[in-house]
This record gives structure tokens, sequence and C-alpha cells, in this order.
């Protein structure tokens, strides 16, 4: 291998793929602007968890594409009723997954959704949601070795000051509800993006 083989490689390289798309979805009702959220349908995985619309990107999809088919699935609306905005910087990862995230807006929204995936469908005011600071938890992630790691290669073995990554967890309530994981955490990002301080003092 040689310095061209080299940059051939890093040119060639395959970025991790994003698997799914998610929507904050806008609705506009009497000048009022409001953020949509699903109540996952108990009987499938992550019941009872509040999130976006959105999902797997199928092979051949781009994550545009992907997104408006899960939207109108999920919500049971049309094609023509869906306004993609833009992105938020970046990907989000959940439990392995590559997931990109967009801005939208639902317009004639009639609060339908398929209730084989969805218990029911909220819908909080952004100005409420933007104005309500929330609780933060970071939380250290422990590292857990096999009996089988070679600490007697590396330099104070078992004494090694290894760092632990911390990890923030959102918490917003609304209306007795409560959104975090991957949905608070995009919360807080576009709070971010649109300018609001979101943290609790």
């Amino acid at each position: 291998m040689n310095i061209d083989d080299i940059r051939k490689a890093f040119r060639n390289r395959e970025e991790s793929p994003v698997t799914h798309a998610v929507m904050i979805p806008l609705i506009e009702k009497e000048n009022t602007l409001y953020i949509l959220f699903e109540v996952r349908n108990r009987n499938i995985s992550q019941g009872g968890e509040i999130c976006f619309p959105g999902g797997r990107i199928e092979t051949g999809e781009d994550p545009e594409t992907a997104l408006i088919r899960e939207v109108c699935e999920e919500l049971l609306v049309q094609e023509d009723q869906i306004q993609i905005l833009d992105p938020l910087p970046g990907t989000f990862t959940s439990r392995g997954r590559q997931v990109r995230v967009y801005t939208g807006v639902i317009h004639d929204y009639r609060e339908t959704y398929d209730s084989g995936e969805t218990e029911k469908i909220l819908l909080f005011k952004l100005e409420d949601l933007m104005n309500t600071k929330p609780e933060i938890y970071q939380v250290p992630m422990k590292l857990e070795f096999e009996d089988t790691f070679p600490f007697s290669q590396i330099p104070h073995g078992r004494e090694y000051p290894f760092r632990t990554r911390t990890e923030s967890f959102y918490f917003y309530t609304q209306d007795g509800y409560t959104i975090w994981g991957l949905t608070g955490r995009i919360l807080y990002a576009f709070f971010r993006i649109c300018g609001r301080n979101t943290e609790r003092e």
C-alpha cells in the first residue's frame, strides 16, 4: 500500500448510512402554530412512548421520500398536504440507527391517524413548548469490560483512567405528558436552532 492507495481508500469510504427519517410536524390552526406528536400504540415496540412521525428508509428511497411515505401512512394524509422545510444539522443516533430529522408543515390536517401504530395524537402550542424549560439529566455511561479484556497490555492495567462518556437526557412535561428520549433530544436541538435558551437554571 502507498500514499495514493490510502487517499483512494478515503475517497471511496462509505459514511454511516442514514437509516431512518422523522419530521417535527408543524400544524397551523387559527393563526397559532402547534407541534404534533404521536403516542405509540401500546401493542407495538416502545408502546406508550411519545414520538414524531417517521420511520425506516426503504431500499431505493432517499430520506425525504421515505419521510413523506411514513407521514402519509401514520397520519392518513395525502402527499400534497405535506410541506418539507429544512433538515436539522447532522444526524441523530438511536439504538445504532442514524436518523435524519426534518421540520415540516402539514396543511389542512383533520387529526387523523393509523390506530394500528398510534394510540392518539397530541397537539401542543409551539410557544408553550418553547417556554417550557426541560429537566436535563447528565448520565455517565459506565464502561463494562469482559474478563478477556487485555488490561495487562496497557499502562496501569485496571487502574487506567478511562474517560466515561456522559449522555444528556431532556425531559419536557406538557399537559401531564412527558416527552423524553430521542424525541426530547430532537426538540431540544430544534429550540436551540430557533434561538431559545431552553436550559433549566
